[in-house]
């Protein structure tokens, strides 16, 4: 996604307890490994999509993401009441069954759409 930030193609979402042993299995090879200069792993079905653009991964981050359920990290503690993690911090950004189905644009309209801004930017430079 960017220095740092990482998106993991994972498998489809398919309850807590299956997203909490993954996410269990991720923590503990990431601990048997050298992570040094890894600081966010994104979990997605698409991590194209959320590395092709900074709009892209804020969307998914922000619309996929429940801060109670979906965000963990490597080697996580709790000190005086604040969380933290001496590892990378983990997103589960993958599509849950209550979230609304994806915006798509439709290509007849984004193409019409288009055409019709072309027209307007030429007719305003010809005028």
């Amino acid at each position: 996604i960017m220095p740092g930030a990482f998106a993991v193609k994972m498998p489809d979402w398919k309850s807590e307890k299956d997203a909490n042993d993954s996410i269990q299995l991720l923590k503990e090879a990431i601990n048997k490994s050298n992570a040094d200069g890894v600081l966010m792993l994104v979990l997605t079905e698409d991590p194209a999509f959320i590395a092709e653009s900074l709009n892209n991964f804020l969307w998914v981050c922000f619309t996929r993401i429940n801060p109670t359920h979906d965000i963990s990290g490597v080697n996580e503690f709790i000190i005086n009441k604040h969380w933290g993690c001496k590892g990378p911090i983990i997103l589960d950004a993958r599509i849950k069954p209550h979230h609304a189905p994806p915006l798509v644009p439709d290509p007849v309209v984004k193409a019409k759409a288009s055409q019709i801004l072309k027209e307007a930017s030429e007719s305003k430079f010809n005028s």
